[in-house]
C-alpha cells in the first residue's frame, strides 16, 4: 500500500508548495482523508486518462472516500455530478450550485475527466469551488495544451515505471478485497490463467457490438450525462447493455451507467428514432432539471417533433433566471441547429429567438435570427422581422431599420404589417423623429389585432407624450395601457405601463405617488424572481431618488439594478445603467469612482457592446476627462463617441456629443470648433435640457468672441428654467453675474451670484459629509467661488475663463481635503509632514520617486494644502506627448503655428493660472521643451507656439519623475540650470518594498475604494494572500497593487480573496522581498506560494562565491545537502515523501542521505 504524501489532518491540498509528481502525487491527494482543493493532471493521451479515472476511483474506495466521475463533454458535469452524488435540485445561480456540490460531496472525490470550456457556468463553478477548496476535485485532461485550472502546479502522470508500480499496488490491493479465492491454490490457478490471456488491443472501435447495441450506445451518448441504472431499459434491452458490459464500453459506478472514453470515440449516426426516445426519456425521467429539458428540446428538434421541441424549450429557460446558464444552453441550442436542414432550422430559430428576446438574451437572439435568415437576403419575412426585433433590443437603430424595412416588403397579411410598423415606430422614437414614430405606431394599432403589438404600438405613442411634455396626457395614457394588459394577461406590459405612468407623475410633481407605483412594482417583481421588472423599478426609483437630492440612495439603487441586469444577462441594459452611474458620480465630483465604474464596464461586457453602446461609454469618458482639465484625452474619447455614433442615427447621443465638443472647443479658446459643434448639435435638440444647454453655450461662444452675450444669456436662462435642471441653471445665473459685474452693476450681479450659489448650496445641504469636500472640489465650483471673488472685490473686468481669477478663501475653500497618500511608515510621515511645510510656498517643488509609488498623490496634496487650493489643478504627463505636442500643450498656440492648428489653443500654463500645474515624468522632455519650461520658471513669461505676444504665468509649478535627474545632467541630458531650478525643493516618495508594515494599510483602502466603485462589500485578504502580498518585490508599487487588488477582487466570489485569486494576478518573475542571508539557508515550506525568485538567487549565490571563497561545486553540494534536509524534515523522516517533495527517484536519494551522512530519525515507508 502507498502512503499518503501528507499526514492525515496536515495534508494542505493543492495549495502545497512543493508537490510530487505522477500518480504518487495524485495519491497523496485521494489518500489523504482531508485533501481537498481542485488538482489538475495532465496525461499523454486518452487511453491513460482513462486508466489514471480508473485508479482514482480504486484508491478513494480502499481509503473509504465515495467517489464519483464525470466527463467534461456532458451538458453540464457539475450537474451530472449533483445527480450522480443525490441532489435532484440544482441552483441556476453558479455559486450556489458549487455549495450545493460541496455540500453533497463532504469528504468524497469528484474525477472530471476532459476539459471544462472556459468562460460558460460549469467554468464558473470550478472556479468557485477552486475558492472554497472544501471538497476534491481531480480534472484529468489530455492533449498539447495543459491548463493550468487554478492549481499552483499541474500534476503529470506520463506512465513512468514508478507510476506502474504504484497503478499495480492498487490493482493487487482491489483484487485481494474482491477476490472469491478461498485458497493459496484457487489464487494460483486464476493466476495462471490471467496469465496466459493476451491483452486487448484498442483499436478505435467495438466490432463485435451488433447494431441495436450500438443504437444504444448512440442514445446513451446523446443523454449528455451519466444514466442511472434504474433506467436503464428505457434506453435499451438488457442483452445490449450486458453486450456494452463485456466490450467495456460502459462503466458503472454509485448507480450511474456512463461511456468510457473510448466508447465516446465511437461513430454511430443516430437515428430520428433514437433522438425521439432519448427525448422522451429526459423529458419523462428529468423534467425538473432545466439542462435536461433544453437538450430534449434539442433532440425533439433533429427528430422533426416541433411542438415538443419548443415546449422542452420554453420550460427550461422559464426555470433558469440565471443569465450564465441561459447563454450554455443558448449555444448548445444554436450549435445543433446549425446542423439541420435550413428549413427545419429555420422554424426552430425564429421561435428560439423570439424566446431569447423575451427573456431579455439578446445577444443569443441576434445569433439565432442570423441562422434563421441563413445569411440570405431573400429570406422569408419571418427571419427578418426576427434580425430586426434583436438588432433593436441591442440598440442597432440602423441595422434593425434595414431588416425591418425588408420585412415589411415581404408582409403578406394587416397583422404582419401592424408588427413591424410597432417597431419601427420605436426606431423613429429611438432617433428622434418623433412625428414618424406616431404615425407608424398609429397604423400598427390600426392594422393589428394582436393585444401585445397593440400595446407595444401604444407604449410608443405614449412615450412621444413623455418626450414632447404632456405629462396628464401621458398619465392617463399608460393608466389605460395597465389597464389592457392586465386584461391580456401580459405581465411585462403591466410593469411597463406602470413605470412609464410612474415616470409621468413624477414630471408632474407628484413624485410621492410615482414612488408607491415603483415600489409596488418592485415588491411584486421581487416575488416573481423577475429580475427585468426589479431593474426597471429599481432605476427609476434612482431618478426619483436624485430628484428629491437623495444621491446616496439613487447610488444604491443604481448598483442594485447593476445586480440585476447582471443576474438577468443583459448585457445592453447593463452597459445603459453602468454609463448612468458614471454620470452621477462624475456630478457629485467623485470623478476617479466615475472612472472606474467605466473601467468596470468595459471589462465586464466587452465584446458584447454595439457601437451605440460604445458611444456612450466614450461620450462619459469625455465628460470626466473635461471634469479634469484634461482636454486632449476629452477630444480623443469624443471622436470615439463621434465615430461610433455617427451610423446609429441615434439624435439625441449625437446631438449630446456634440455639445460636450463644443465644450471642450470653449475651454481650449477654439472658437470655431466651438461654433461648428454647436451647429451640428441644433438639429438634434429635441428635450428641453438639450435646447437649453446649446442656449447657454451659444452665449459662452458669444462671450469668448467678444461680441455681446446678454441678450443669449438671458434666453439660456429661460430655457434652463424649462429644463429644470439645477446645474445649467447655476452655469445660467453665474454667466449673468459675470456680465453684470462687467457692466458695473454690482447689485444685479450679487442677485445672480446668490441665486447660483442657493443652487449650489441646496445640493450640497442634501449631500452627507463624506460627499460635500468632494463635490465643492468640481472645477465649475471653483468657478463660482472666483467669480465671487472677484465681484466682492470690485474689479473692473475679468476674463472670459475665470479660472484665471483667484477665488477667495471662504469656509468652503478652505475646507482641506483629506490627503489620500495612506501610510504610517516613518518615511511617510515625515513626507506628509514636509509636504505641510512647503505647501505655503510657491516655490518649484520636484517629487521623485519609482513609477507607481503615488507621486501624483503628494502633487494633489501640496494644491489642497496651498494658498491655490481654490484654483485649478491641471496635469499633464510629458512623457505621453512628442516635442511639438508637447509645447503647444504646454504653452497653447495660435491659429495657423502647425498644420492642423485651425485656430487658438490655450495651453495648460493658461488653464492653471491661478492654481498648481503638475508636470508628470520631467526627465522625459526635450532639450528645447527644457528651455522654453526653464524661462517660465525664471521670469514667469512665455509665448504660445506661434504666438509673438508675451504671457505672464500665475502658476505654481510642481514636477515629478523616476529617473535620476542628477545623473542625467552629469551625462550631459538634462539641462544643469532647470535641474537646480526645479531641485529646489525635492521630495521623495518611498517605493512599496521599503514601507511593507503600510501595505495591509493600502490595501484594505485600494479594497474600499474598489467596493465603492463596483457597489459591493468591501472584500478582504486572507492571511495566506496577505502574507503572499507582503513576500512580493511590488516593482510596480502601489499601482501594481491597485491592479493585482481589482482583478483578485473581481475574480473572487465571495468576500474573502484567496491566495490563489491572487497569485493568477501577480507575475511569476518577479522575487520575492524576503531572501534568505546565505543560499545555504532553506526556509521550511509554506501553504503560501511564493513568487519565482530565480534572480535574486543567482545573485546572492555568486556574490557567496565572489565575497566568500567558496567554489562553485561546493555551493552546489551545500545547496543539495541543505535541501535534502529540509525535505526530510518536511517529510517526518519518510524516505518517499521526501523525494516526491524534492522531485527525485526514492534510490537516488537514499544514495545522497548515506552520502551526506542524514540517516539518523528516518523511518522506513509503511507496507
Amino acid at each position: 500500500m502507498v502512503s499518503p504524501l501528507w499526514p492525515a489532518g496536515a495534508l494542505p491540498a493543492v495549495q502545497q508548495e512543493h508537490q510530487p509528481s505522477g500518480l504518487l502525487a495524485v495519491d497523496g491527494f485521494v489518500c489523504g482523508s482531508e485533501s481537498r482543493g481542485v488538482v489538475s493532471v495532465w496525461v499523454p493521451t486518452v487511453e491513460v486518462a482513462s486508466a489514471v479515472e480508473r485508479h482514482i476511483l480504486r484508491r478513494s474506495e480502499a481509503h473509504q472516500r465515495k467517489a464519483i466521475s464525470v466527463y467534461a463533454q456532458a451538458d453540464s458535469c457539475w450537474r451530472d455530478a449533483c445527480m450522480q452524488l443525490g441532489v435532484l435540485e440544482v441552483p441556476a445561480d453558479p455559486c450556489e450550485a458549487a455549495r450545493v456540490l460541496v455540500k453533497a460531496c463532504g469528504r468524497g472525490v469528484i474525477v472530471v475527466v476532459g476539459q471544462v470550456p472556459p468562460g460558460g457556468w460549469d467554468h464558473t463553478v470550478r472556479v468557485e469551488l477552486e475558492r472554497m477548496a472544501s471538497c476534491l476535485v481531480v480534472m484529468i485532461q489530455w492533449g498539447q495544451e495543459q491548463e493550468r485550472l487554478g492549481s499552483p502546479k499541474m500534476i503529470q502522470v506520463d506512465g513512468s515505471r514508478e507510476d506502474f508500480d504504484i497503478w499495480w499496488e492498487a490493482m493487487i490491493q482491489e483484487a485481494a478485497s474482491r477476490t472469491t479465492c478461498e485458497s493459496i491454490a484457487e489464487l494460483d490457478a486464476w493466476w495462471s490463467w490471467a496469465d496466459q490471456q493476451k491483452p486487448p488491443v484498442f483499436t478505435g472501435d467495438f466490432p463485435s457490438l451488433g447494431e441495436q447495441t450500438r443504437g444504444l450506445l448512440a442514445r446513451l451518448r446523446l443523454t449528455g450525462r451519466s444514466w442511472p441504472s434504474r433506467w436503464m431499459t428505457i434506453l435499451g434491452s438488457p442483452r445490449s447493455w450486458e453486450e456494452l458490459r463485456e466490450a467495456a464500453a460502459i462503466r458503472e459506478h454509485g448507480g450511474h451507467i456512463s461511456l468510457t472514453l473510448q466508447a465516446h470515440a465511437i461513430e454511430h449516426e443516430p437515428t430520428a428514432e433514437d433522438y425521439r426516445q432519448v427525448a422522451e426519456a429526459l423529458r419523462s425521467k428529468l423534467s425538473h432539471e432545466p439542462w435536461a429539458l433544453a437538450r430534449a428540446g434539442v433532440l425533439y428538434a433533429r427528430a422533426g417533433c416541433k411542438e415538443q421541441s419548443e415546449s422542452c424549450l420554453s420550460e427550461a429557460m422559464i426555470a433558469l433566471d440565471d443569465g450564465l446558464a441561459r447563454r450554455d444552453i443558448w449555444e448548445g441550442w444554436s450549435n445543433a441547429l446549425r446542423r439541420m436542414p435550413l428549413e427545419q432550422r429555420r422554424s426552430q430559430a425564429l421561435f428560439a429567438a423570439e424566446l431569447a428576446l423575451d427573456r431579455d438574451d439578446i445577444e443569443a437572439s441576434l445569433e439565432l435570427a442570423h441562422i434563421a435568415g441563413g445569411g440570405d437576403v431573400s429570406a422569408p419575412f419571418e427571419a427578418h422581422f426576427a434580425l430586426g426585433r434583436a438588432l433593436l433590443a441591442r440598440g442597432d437603430v440602423v441595422g434593425a431599420r434595414v431588416a425591418l424595412e425588408r420585412a415589411y416588403s415581404r408582409c403578406a397579411t394587416d397583422e404582419e404589417r401592424g408588427g413591424v410598423l410597432a417597431q419601427l415606430a420605436e426606431v423613429a422614437y429611438t432617433v428622434g423623429d418623433l412625428d414618424r414614430a406616431s404615425r407608424h405606431a398609429r397604423e400598427a394599432g390600426i392594422c393589428s389585432t394582436s393585444p401585445a403589438v397593440r400595446l407595444e404600438a401604444s407604449n410608443t405613442l405614449g412615450k412621444i407624450l413623455l418626450a414632447r411634455s404632456c405629462w396628464s396626457e401621458a398619465e392617463a395614457h399608460f393608466s389605460e395601457n395597465e389597464n389592457a394588459a392586465a386584461a391580456a394577461g401580459l405581465y411585462l406590459g403591466v410593469v411597463r405601463a406602470r413605470v412609464n405612468r410612474a415616470i409621468a407623475l413624477l414630471s408632474r410633481g407628484q413624485g410621492e405617488t410615482a414612488r408607491a407605483i415603483l415600489e409596488q412594482v418592485l415588491e411584486d417583481a421581487t416575488a416573481r424572481r423577475d429580475h427585468r421588472a426589479t431593474a426597471f423599478a429599481l432605476s427609476n426609483l434612482a431618478v426619483l431618488a436624485i430628484d428629491r437630492h437623495d444621491y446616496p440612495q439613487a447610488i444604491d439603487l443604481l448598483e442594485a439594478a447593476i445586480d440585476a441586469r447582471r443576474k438577468l444577462g443583459d448585457k445592453v441594459g447593463l452597459a445603459r445603467l453602468i454609463t448612468n452611474l458614471a454620470e452621477l458620480r462624475l456630478r457629485l465630483g467623485l470623478l476617479k469612482e466615475a472612472e472606474h465604474t467605466l473601467a468596470f464596464g468595459q471589462q465586464a461586457l466587452r465584446p458584447a457592446l454595439p457601437p451605440t453602446r460604445v458611444a456612450h461609454f466614450a461620450l462619459v469618458a469625455a465628460r470626466i476627462r473635461l471634469a479634469h482639465g484634461d482636454t486632449f484625452e476629452a477630444s480623443r474619447q469624443i471622436g470615439v463617441a463621434l465615430a461610433n455614433g455617427s451610423g446609429s442615427s441615434d439624435g439625441a447621443m449625437m446631438g449630446e456629443c456634440h455639445r460636450v465638443e463644443a465644450r471642450i472647443a470653449l475651454e481650449d479658446g477654439d472658437v470655431q470648433r466651438a461654433a461648428r459643434a454647436i451647429e451640428l448639435a441644433q438639429p438634434h435638440a429635441s428635450e428641453p435640457y438639450a435646447r437649453a444647454e446649446i442656449a447657454w453655450l451659444q452665449a459662452k461662444l458669444s462671450q469668448a468672441a467678444g461680441q455681446d452675450p446678454r441678450q443669449l444669456a438671458s434666453e439660456a436662462l429661460d430655457k434652463a428654467r424649462q429644463a429644470n435642471d439645477e446645474d445649467l441653471l447655476r452655469d445660467a445665473h453665474l454667466l449673468i453675474a459675470e456680465l453684470h459685474r462687467i457692466d458695473g452693476r454690482a447689485q444685479d450681479a450679487r442677485r445672480s451670484l446668490e441665486e447660483a450659489k442657493r443652487i449650489r448650496d441646496h445640493i450640497v445641504g442634501a449631500l452627507p459629509s463624506a460627499l460635500q469636500a468632494r463635490y465643492l472640489a468640481r472645477r465649475d465650483m471653483h468657478r463660482l467661488m472666483a467669480v465671487e471673488d472677484a465681484i466682492r472685490k470690485g474689479e473692473s473686468e475679468t476674463s472670459s475663463d475665470t479660472d484665471s481669477v483667484r477665488p477667495a478663501a471662504d469656509k468652503d475653500a478652505t475646507r482641506l481635503e483629506p490627503c489620500r497618500f495612506i501610510g504610517r511608515h516613518p518615511t511617510v510621515l515625515r513626507l506628509l509632514a514636509a509636504v505641510e511645510k512647503v505647501a505655503k510656498s510657491n516655490a518649484p517643488v520636484l517629487v521623485l520617486g519609482e513609477s507607481g509609488t503615488g507621486k501624483e498623490l503628494i502633487a494633489e496634496a501640496l494644491h489642497h494644502r496651498s494658498d491655490r487650493r481654490s484654483g485649478p489643478l491641471v496635469k499633464v504627463n510629458c512623457a505621453a506627448l512628442v516635442d511639438t505636442l508637447l509645447l503647444s500643450e504646454l504653452f497653447g498656440h495660435e491659429k495657423g503655428a502647425f498644420t492642423g492648428a485651425t485656430a487658438r489653443r490655450r495651453g495648460r500654463f493658461e488653464v492653471a493660472e491661478g492654481g498648481t500645474l503638475f508636470l508628470d515624468e520631467i526627465g522625459d522632455i526635450s532639450p528645447k521643451t527644457q528651455v522654453a519650461l526653464l524661462r517660465v520658471l525664471q521670469d514667469g513669461t512665455y509665448e504660445r507656439v506661434g504666438g509673438g505676444a508675451t504671457l505672464h504665468a500665475n502658476v505654481r509649478v510642481v514636477c515629478a519623475t523616476h529617473r535620476d535627474l542628477a545623473a542625467m545632467v552629469a551625462q550631459g541630458n538634462f539641462r544643469e540650470d532647470l535641474f537646480y531650478r526645479l531641485s529646489g525643493v525635492t521630495l521623495r516618495v518611498s517605493p512599496l518594498r521599503e514601507r511593507l508594515s503600510d501595505l495591509n494599510q493600502i490595501a484594505q483602502h485600494l479594497l474600499e475604494q474598489i467596493a465603492t466603485e463596483r457597489g459591493e462589500k468591501v472584500k478582504h485578504l486572507s492571511a495566506d494572500a496577505l502574507a503572499l502580498l507582503h513576500r512580493h518585490r511590488w516593482p510596480g508599487n502601489v499601482r501594481e497593487l491597485d491592479n493585482v487588488l481589482r482583478a483578485a477582487s473581481l475574480f473572487s466570489e465571495t468576500q474573502e480573496i484567496s491566495v490563489h485569486s491572487v497569485l493568477e494576478h501577480i507575475p511569476t518573475s518577479i522575487e520575492p522581498v524576503s531572501t534568505p542571508t546565505s543560499p545555504l539557508t532553506v526556509s521550511a515550506p509554506s501553504s503560501v506560494p511564493t513568487v519565482d525568485s530565480h534572480h535574486q538567487t543567482l545573485r546572492l549565490a555568486y556574490d557567496q562565491i565572489r565575497t566568500q571563497g567558496t567554489s562553485l561545486s561546493d555551493l552546489k553540494r551545500n545547496i543539495e545537502r541543505e535541501c535534502i534536509r529540509q525535505a526530510l524534515a518536511d517529510s517526518e523522516g519518510n524516505i518517499t515523501r521526501a523525494a516526491a517533495l524534492l522531485g527525485m527517484k526514492r534510490p537516488r536519494l537514499s544514495q545522497l542521505v548515506k552520502q551526506y551522512s542524514l540517516l539518523e530519525g528516518l523511518l522506513e515507508d509503511p507496507s
